[in-house]
């Protein structure tokens, strides 16, 4: 890359950034085959484009929301009682996230200490 170059590269990096759109988008947390806790009100959270409306539909709730400036967005689901599978819908303005296989039940952490005597 010769010096001349190395302008037009910064400069065509840098439109592509502003160029880009922020996608619809949930943390690695939510997905197919999940199980939500029973008779407890859902917090969802995501990413979507600046003041984005989003559409969340779950069982026979409809939902919507605004994405901040910063394109952030968080929701609260009614609580629900257990049971499944059920699909979940969540819609930006051009895109979708579709979670398939969702179960409302009993959700337990559990942690322990495996005792070893050095034997």
């Amino acid at each position: 890359m010769t010096i001349k170059q190395i302008p037009i590269f910064f400069v065509f990096f840098f439109l592509q950034a502003f160029l880009l759109k922020a996608e619809l988008r949930l943390p690695a947390i939510f997905g197919d085959n999940m199980i939500l806790q029973r008779d407890s009100p859902i917090k969802l959270w995501g990413w979507a484009e600046k003041n984005e409306t989003i559409h969340v539909r779950f069982m026979q709730q409809k939902l919507k929301v605004q994405a901040d400036r910063n394109g952030q967005w968080s929701i609260t689901l009614a609580p629900t009682p257990y049971g499944g599978p059920y699909n979940m819908e969540i819609k930006g303005h051009s895109e979708q996230v579709s979670l398939k296989n969702i179960l409302v039940g009993e959700v337990w952490l559990a942690s322990g200490q495996s005792i070893w005597n050095g034997r």
